[in-house]
């Protein structure tokens, strides 16, 4: 997921305490859209260690994205 940062800050920033599944759920209580758009197998969500061994392999292989913020 990804949202521009202003409206995340927002959603955030509204929130209310609801419970809320992720920051796509919040992003929408302020009347924000969620889409979803082709990505890549090789764009992955790192959540447990292992996950962050294939990481580091596909950066091995293929090196950063130049352009991507906070690379």
């Amino acid at each position: 997921q990804a949202f521009p940062a202003e409206l995340l800050r927002r959603a955030y920033a509204a929130w209310d305490g609801r419970e809320v599944t992720d920051d796509g759920a919040l992003v929408e209580m302020v009347g924000g859209s969620v889409l979803m758009v082709e990505g890549s197998a090789t764009n992955l969500k790192v959540t447990r260690p292992e996950d962050l061994a294939v990481a580091e392999v596909l950066l091995d292989l293929y090196g950063p994205v130049r352009g991507v913020q906070g690379v």
